[in-house]
């Protein structure tokens, strides 16, 4: 499921691209450029923080989180190595982001990590086997309700784009997924006890930086009109 999200997610923003002109060899490169990037930020994240980072480096763990970051660096180099294409390529991945997380936390759900916190109410799921991370523990299905919300959010930034025509549709997406994100962390095991969780802490850096960006351009706007 992990790099069925990539597949599936890079395959439509190299559609959406060359069907606002970007030439298709372009296209391709920032698919296989963003996924080299989004590995290794996965990776990253996920090792530095994990608390033992001697250990993490051992094993094979990838965070969301750092997915989309990677994606994010991804999409800043490439958009100053083709200054003429910019525009459809950062709204390209900005768009298909959500529906990338949404598919690869279908992997979480099934293998039953980053699991919810302990409830024993409707849709409550169980995981059981020697992989299982809380056997025999009803738990709320967190993964779930992230694949569910975050596909709802990939259609309304296609809305968004292409319905409404929004100039600020990639700010207000970006800003909509870290506010979703940061808010279902509170219904993960891991946040049991923190104030604040990493996720959340980057989630506040993500949303910061994209009002930030926001006001920039709003500003360069105004200079050059």
């Amino acid at each position: 499921m992990f790099l069925l999200s990539f597949l599936i997610s890079f395959m439509i923003a190299v559609i959406m691209m060359i069907r606002k002109g970007v030439d298709k060899k372009k296209a391709l490169f920032s698919a296989m450029f963003n996924f080299i990037c989004s590995l290794y930020f996965a990776y990253l994240f996920s090792v530095v923080t994990s608390g033992d980072i001697l250990k993490y480096l051992k094993s094979i763990s990838f965070s969301s989180i750092g997915g989309l970051i990677g994606v994010a660096v991804g999409v800043i180099v490439l958009s100053f190595l083709f200054k003429e294409y910019r525009s459809p390529l950062i709204k390209a991945y900005a768009l298909v982001i959500p529906l990338m997380y949404s598919i690869s936390k279908m992997g979480c759900f099934l293998v039953g990590c980053c699991y919810g916190i302990e409830y024993d109410g409707p849709f409550s799921v169980t995981y059981s086997g020697r992989l299982a991370h809380r056997p025999n523990v009803e738990l709320f299905p967190v993964q779930l309700m992230e694949v569910v919300v975050f596909f709802v959010i990939f259609w309304v930034g296609l809305i968004l784009e292409y319905k409404i025509r929004s100039k600020y549709s990639v700010s207000i997406l970006v800003i909509i997924c870290a506010l979703t994100k940061g808010s279902l962390d509170f219904l993960r095991s891991s946040h049991v006890d923190q104030i604040i969780s990493v996720n959340q802490a980057a989630c506040i850096v993500i949303i910061i930086i994209s009002l930030i960006v926001q006001l920039c351009v709003k500003r360069i706007k105004k200079v050059y009109m």
